[in-house]
């Protein structure tokens, strides 16, 4: 199961606003399943933000509706996208693709199906403005993602390594990789079509997920992209 999201409705998930939200300038790893099928509103699909105004905070992972190419913009000084990393694969359609984020010391990495897809270096805390993260929409731009997400992670302290990134991805998500795990967000708690108004983070730590403006859970395609 997954977020269904509807752009041209506005929908999207929060996560509220915790300490373990804030990276700081230590390793951590962020992962999300999507499932790519419309592009049709706006110029750019969000995955995750983690912006809270409309201008160079936090950071965006997003994806271009134009060519379906990830990209993760993050920034430390709040006047430029200080860390920017741009895939050179296009997500593909009607099927799960899985992206992740790593930091490991002050390297970037944005991986796609377990490939790395490129890296960056910048020192220096992520910035994070206290509002939480936002999935599949960015409120402050009014840019929203017509597709589905599922199986969200955050690692905080841990940077995984390609080889636990491909673990993940050829399992389909059925491992065991737990290390400094603070929030995850399985989404597979409701029935199909139902309308989403929580969702459950399995670790226990709170970090619990809400939907905005009815998004619904929808059956995620177990096909993988080889």
């Amino acid at each position: 199961m997954g977020l269904r999201l509807l752009g041209g409705s506005s929908q999207y998930g929060t996560i509220a606003n915790a300490t373990d939200l804030n990276m700081g300038s230590g390793n951590f790893t962020f992962s999300i399943w999507v499932y790519a099928a419309d592009y049709t509103n706006g110029t750019t699909g969000i995955l995750v933000s983690g912006r809270h105004l409309n201008g160079f905070s936090g950071f965006l992972f997003r994806a271009h509706n134009s060519d379906r190419i990830p990209v993760f913009n993050g920034t430390v000084g709040q006047t430029s996208w200080d860390i920017s990393i741009t895939s050179g694969t296009s997500l593909v359609d009607g099927t799960r693709n899985h992206l992740a984020i790593t930091r490991v010391g002050d390297v970037y990495t944005l991986y796609q199906n377990g490939v790395n897809e490129g890296t960056d270096t910048q020192s220096g805390a992520l910035h994070y403005g206290s509002a939480g993260f936002q999935l599949g929409g960015d409120s402050y731009a009014g840019v929203y993602w017509n597709n589905t997400n599922a199986d969200f992670r955050i690692l905080k302290g841990t940077g995984l390594t390609q080889a636990q990134i491909q673990t993940i991805y050829e399992s389909g998500g059925n491992d065991s990789i737990t290390d400094n795990l603070v929030c995850r967000l399985l989404m597979d708690d409701l029935p199909d079509g139902s309308t989403v108004t929580s969702m459950l983070d399995i670790t226990g730590r709170g970090n619990n997920g809400s939907g905005v403006n009815n998004p619904q859970h929808q059956a995620f395609p177990l096909t993988l992209i080889t």
